[in-house]
């Protein structure tokens, strides 16, 4: 099985990335996942692409016989991208563009985001696709975990799709009841987005549908995404992390169509429990991946996680093979001391020196013998 960890070789210097290396073989991790978060230095300017710094990094993994699930970020956009089409953005339910600054902002209905997103997957296949230890492609992160978007470009695509389900408006008229407060509409025209209103609710058909749509809207994505990949770069796994299902945003069964193997995060105990295991097991049915396996409390990220009880990073991680995961990745490798998650620990210190986190996993690597 795949054991390994969620590794952030950009946020060190380049004389710390072997050192970490040599310390993940004394755990027998045998995979990292690495850049899905990285477009900005992938593509530092529109056209200009640089992956040497991430070549030495697969290189070393090469040297100590570790595989990569090399990731490809596609939605946390570089600021050029933004300033080239604003657009970009993401309509909020109340109307506005979300800022630039955050993650998951970006529409993936916008044709300026399709474009560029694309064609980086398409220059990340192209360049990764002979190397033996890149072993899976990691298709961005938490797809659906975004605000819903409002902009024209989802509207239009939205009347298309209820075209094709719907055929006729008199037929979507009767579907969702829209006589009710004399919302009957005459041409695919007048059809409206369901932007913030000030105190009665929109018509819940429409409400539905829209969720429906925006869940479409991403599997349609990823389905583009993962077809360049078998295309470019065949005999690689294709994977995306899925998450508790408490999410309402995506339907994730629909999703698991377009990739190899379903992947999940887990960080129990609150908001993930064992039956999302068992869901993400049965979407495929088949086994599945770990990609972000708890290690230490993910700090001011999610409220309400306190730092793992001696033993229990260890219990989680059985807790995942028994229900079927053949690959354990933890997250994250080293806390980051910048950064919206400063406060999400890691396997090892802010210091880089070890903790018992580190120890804890150590003992797992004699039963594993990955």
């Amino acid at each position: 099985m795949y054991f390994g960890v969620d590794y952030y070789p950009e946020h060190w210097g380049e004389k710390r990335w072997e050192t970490d290396l040599k310390m993940m073989k004394q755990l027998n991790f045998n995979i990292i996942r690495i850049a899905e978060f990285a477009w900005c230095r992938l593509e530092p300017e529109e056209g200009r692409y640089d992956f040497l710094w991430l070549d030495k990094v697969i290189e070393l993994c090469k040297k100590y016989e570790i595989s990569v699930m090399l990731g490809v970020p596609v939605r946390n956009v570089p600021v050029w991208l933004m300033e080239k089409d604003p657009s970009v953005a993401i309509k909020a339910h109340e109307g506005h563009l979300e800022s630039f600054g955050s993650r998951y902002t970006t529409c993936l209905n916008n044709p300026t985001l399709r474009e560029h997103a694309l064609k980086l997957s398409e220059m990340m296949a192209a360049r990764y696709a002979d190397y033996e230890n890149v072993v899976s492609w990691h298709l961005d992160n938490e797809y659906g975990d975004a605000s819903i978007c409002y902009c024209d470009n989802c509207r239009k695509r939205f009347i298309n799709w209820l075209k094709d389900k719907y055929k006729t408006v008199d037929q979507l008229n009767e579907a969702w009841g829209m006589v009710f407060w004399s919302l009957e509409i005459n041409t695919w025209d007048q059809l409206w987005v369901p932007l913030k209103i000030n105190h009665f609710p929109h018509n819940p058909g429409l409400l539905q549908d829209y969720r429906r749509f925006t869940s479409w809207t991403t599997e349609q994505f990823v389905m583009e995404q993962g077809d360049i990949f078998r295309r470019l770069a065949p005999g690689k796994t294709i994977t995306t992390n899925f998450q508790s299902m408490t999410r309402y945003h995506t339907d994730y069964h629909k999703l698991g169509e377009a990739l190899d193997v379903v992947s999940v995060n887990y960080y129990p105990p609150v908001s993930y429990n064992s039956m999302d295991l068992d869901i993400m097991r049965g979407i495929k049915n088949k086994n599945f991946w770990v990609v972000e396996q708890k290690s230490g409390p993910p700090g001011n990220v999610h409220n309400g996680y306190l730092t793992p009880a001696p033993g229990e990073t260890r219990m989680y991680t059985y807790q995942s093979i028994a229900h079927g995961a053949e690959a354990i990745l933890y997250f994250r490798w080293r806390p980051s001391y910048f950064g919206q998650e400063q406060l999400h620990k890691g396997i090892l210190n802010y210091d880089a020196f070890t903790n018992r986190i580190f120890d804890e996993i150590g003992r797992l690597k004699m039963m594993l013998q990955c």
